[in-house]
């Protein structure tokens, strides 16, 4: 499982988390889903191929439970790039949830499955299962009428709208928050709402960003952690600027370096002319071509940026 994956379903496993997402997307926003009545689902399933067995793990699954009755299975998969491919795998992890109730007694129940995309554009990727694949023109009409569609329900993050994001009542809704802004106004002012899952939060972020402030504020504040999303952005620009002035520094230092090597390879230059070398031995002996031992023997100043 790549760092991603285990980053995004660090936060998408909390119960909170996970029911406010299914009931925006699946019902319009109402608490019909209770955190409470979420459990965890078998994330593993396997497939034959040549021989060997191989395993698929989704992000997350969980059943959704009414007392005893199991009502349904939700399944989340996060994407920070859209796939061609992403109707088949969708359409496996469904089926293999399907599969896996053929060893119950009871009442087979749906299972859904939503994408979370947080790119910066619109998901290009496939959204069913006939974009994928490629009927032959000769047969086109006869091998599509018949043929079993599979569709897959994406939410692009970036692009929800500040009501829609306004609708979320978990933690959630600050990520929401920060990736669209994060693709037309990085300079916004956060909600103020505080953070439950700080950890979670924080994680994500980095791994989505590539930006490893974020974690950072975890390991640098001695366990006092942000409250709300203002602190983290402060947090991450004054880190910003304290790591612009260690950088510029260190390149201050390194071209002090640099600029002192030459001032001290003119001042050799200059006295082997006096002793009589020739431009060739020189050459030598300073490990510089021709044009370098001109503007050395020149006088003028040395500029590091020559």
């Amino acid at each position: 499982m790549s760092e991603k994956d285990i980053s995004e379903k660090m936060l998408i496993s909390c119960n909170d988390v996970f029911a406010d997402i299914i009931n925006f997307y699946f019902f319009n926003g109402e608490d019909v889903v209770k955190e409470d009545e979420l459990e965890q689902a078998a994330e593993f399933s396997g497939y034959k191929e040549d021989g060997d067995l191989h395993e698929m793990r989704r992000d997350e699954l969980k059943n959704w439970r009414k007392q005893k009755l199991r009502i349904s299975a939700f399944g989340i998969e996060n994407q920070s790039k859209a796939e061609k491919e992403m109707p088949i795998r969708i359409m496996g992890y469904d089926g293999a949830t399907y599969r896996n109730q053929m060893n119950d007694d009871d009442p087979f129940y749906p299972v859904y499955s939503l994408v979370l995309y947080f790119g910066k554009t619109h998901w290009n990727g496939n959204r069913k299962l006939s974009d994928v694949v490629e009927f032959h023109e000769d047969h086109r009409d006869a091998l599509t009428e018949k043929f079993n569609d599979y569709k897959i329900n994406v939410m692009e993050v970036a692009f929800l709208s500040d009501e829609e994001v306004n609708s979320f009542k978990s933690d959630f809704k600050l990520v929401a928050e920060y990736f669209v802004n994060r693709r037309k106004n990085p300079k916004y002012n956060p909600s103020p709402d505080v953070i439950k899952h700080v950890d979670e939060v924080l994680t994500l972020l980095r791994v989505m960003t590539g930006d490893s402030r974020y974690e950072q504020m975890l390991n640098e504040e001695k366990g006092v952690k942000p409250k709300n999303m203002c602190e983290v952005l402060d947090y991450r620009e004054n880190k910003g600027r304290i790591e612009g002035r260690k950088e510029g520094r260190k390149e201050g230092k390194t071209e002090g370096i640099f600029l002192g090597e030459l001032k001290e390879k003119q001042k050799v230059a200059l006295q082997l002319v006096k002793k009589g070398f020739e431009p060739e031995l020189i050459l030598e002996i300073l490990e510089i071509n021709e044009e370098e031992l001109e503007q050395l023997l020149s006088g003028e100043e040395i500029n590091v940026n020559d």
